[in-house]
């Protein structure tokens, strides 16, 4: 971590009443451990796309469309 970085969490932490420790580990647990469920429902999703494979040309406009039209 930069010191520029440790520097702006240090001021929010203490404007919170908290210890840098604890704004990360609340942090970690908003971003990585919650909204489990809705990201393994998209990842179901995608996996009942029924689309051939695609280059990487056409894969961006055949997402676009799959989420125009909802996700089947």
């Amino acid at each position: 971590m930069e010191p520029a970085e440790f520097s702006q969490l240090d001021a929010l932490a203490t404007s919170q009443g908290v210890s840098v420790g604890e704004l990360i580990r609340q942090a970690v647990r908003e971003r990585y451990l919650t909204h489990t469920d809705q990201r393994q429902t998209a990842a179901n999703q995608l996996c009942r796309l029924n689309m051939p494979p695609l280059d990487p040309e056409h894969l961006e406009a055949a997402l676009t469309l799959a989420r125009t039209e909802g996700l089947r």
